[in-house]
């Protein structure tokens, strides 16, 4: 027993040690740089060893124009890595990096990969105005987020913009392919920092201070490895997706963004501010229609639901009053398949003899309350089926429901809505108010307005993310209407 517990204890030993190893990286090839000595601390990711960053980080120093420091720092072994050990650890590491030549004062950046960059983001919330209450001979210039990206935390809950007084100036890389951190939590962030707040609709995106500062820039066919080489932990096999570049290639791509960026943020005149406005420019292939079924599902996460008393919710300045695919009195973004108007069935979306027209307004409420209560309704008559100077006005409730794990924002659970339950007036109801008589009943109503989610998502997804779906994808398929008594 004594023998087994020698063993054991010195496995535990052996482990702490090879955790317990920082890596600092002096410069290379420092007789051919110039300018003012750079630090970079590097945060790993949960289960991944300090020394699995080493490829990507002396990729960084190779195209950085100065002359660079890397220190990485190693943390307990456990899978929680927390602010508090961050910050517990960051004086020595810099202390380190000092030891190694790098003078006191330099200016430093920092980076994270995966976990290292969900606590780097909260280290720059907490203390990127009060970083020298840590360590006072360092000047913090900025975050790189790999894999990672700034959290709901750090938001105004009112308008979902980042707050004003998060001001870490931030580069935010994110892989096509990551299957740890979705793709689609990375497009959220792209919209929220670079396109919300815009004023000029003629622009792309906010202004080029912004895009200097918030840039998110996304890497085609990129998994969530990339960033490191070697062993993969089991969290990480268990999710990710295959690349489509390998290693090297996406080591290239993200060290040429981060040390251009390093050096905008310097402003040493050693890389053009086209490279970082480029990398998110070419990013809206794969956003646009990404960002184009968050609004129409009114996501939660880009501006909040009005949630008003009256029935009918108006959008303000500070909300939205409904959902965009259900709208087409509000909104102008779904002409063709508002759910409400298919569930009546009027001419092309059902009986083509009904010359009626139909307009419906979405209101977002709670579709469970009860007082007050909120439900769908008919505002008016029609005197026949074929009056075409009428139009049936209709009013829907509409209410998002998002995972429970998507509270916690670690980009591995579906950002979007998981369920939209409405309310809706039936087909009969609308044959009523327009004097139709008696409709036969379509248990098939529901598939049919699923089955045009479906097509509408093929007809406006990416084309790589399309030939990959035909590829490899399971086929969604609508099912039949199960009737019930």
């Amino acid at each position: 027993m004594a023998t087994v517990n020698m063993f054991v204890l010195y496995s535990w030993l052996l482990i702490s040690f090879v955790y317990a190893a920082n890596v600092v990286l002096p410069p290379t090839n420092n007789d051919t740089k110039s300018g003012t000595p750079t630090g970079l601390i590097y945060l790993i990711g949960a289960d991944i060893l300090p020394t699995q960053y080493v490829q990507l980080c002396q990729t960084i120093q190779s195209k950085f124009s100065q002359p660079l420091y890397v220190g990485i720092p190693a943390f307990a072994p456990s899978p929680d890595a927390s602010l508090q050990e961050f910050v517990e650890l960051l004086p020595d590491l810099l202390k380190q990096m000092e030891s190694k030549g790098l003078p006191k004062n330099s200016p430093i950046f920092m980076a994270g990969h995966s976990l290292g960059g969900a606590v780097l983001q909260d280290f720059s919330g907490t203390y990127g105005d009060n970083y020298t209450s840590i360590y006072p001979d360092w000047i913090y210039k900025g975050q790189m987020l790999n894999a990672a990206f700034i959290t709901h935390k750090w938001r105004n809950n009112d308008t979902q913009l980042i707050s004003e007084n998060y001001t870490t100036p931030t580069l935010t890389l994110g892989g096509e392919l990551d299957g740890n951190l979705r793709i689609s939590r990375m497009i959220e962030q792209y919209y929220i920092q670079l396109i919300k707040n815009k004023t000029d609709s003629n622009q792309p995106f906010v202004n080029n201070k912004t895009l200097l500062n918030l840039p998110v820039i996304l890497i085609n066919g990129m998994s969530h490895m990339e960033y490191a080489t070697g062993q993969i932990p089991k969290n990480v096999m268990d999710h990710d997706l295959i690349p489509e570049i390998n290693t090297t290639q996406a080591q290239d791509i993200v060290s040429t963004y981060m040390s251009c960026w390093m050096s905008l943020q310097l402003n040493n005149n050693k890389c053009s501010f086209d490279v970082i406005y480029n990398g998110v420019y070419q990013s809206q292939t794969l956003a646009d229609p990404f960002i184009f079924a968050f609004i129409l599902e009114g996501s939660y996460w880009f501006e909040k639901p009005c949630d008003c008393d009256p029935l009918i919710c108006e959008s303000t300045p500070d909300c939205q009053g409904g959902a965009p695919w259900m709208d087409d009195v509000v909104y102008n973004l779904n002409k063709e398949w508002i759910p409400q108007e298919i569930m009546c069935g009027f001419g092309d979306k059902g009986n083509v003899s009904i010359t009626v027209g139909q307009e419906n307004q979405d209101s977002f409420h709670p579709t469970y309350q009860v007082d007050p209560i909120h439900y769908a309704n008919i505002w008016n008559e029609c005197s026949s089926p074929q009056d075409v100077n009428c139009i049936l006005n209709t009013t829907t409730v509409s209410q998002n429901i998002y995972p429970p794990a998507d509270t916690a924002d670690t980009g591995g659970a579906s950002t979007t809505a998981i369920e939209m339950r409405h309310k809706m007036k039936n087909r009969q109801a609308c044959y009523e108010h327009i004097n139709a008589g008696h409709v036969e009943e379509d248990f098939q109503i529901c598939g049919k307005i699923n089955q045009h989610s479906i097509n509408w998502a093929l007809k406006n997804a990416p084309n790589q993310t399309i030939n990959r779906y035909r590829k490899y994808g399971e086929m969604l398929e609508i099912g039949q209407d199960i009737f019930s008594n």
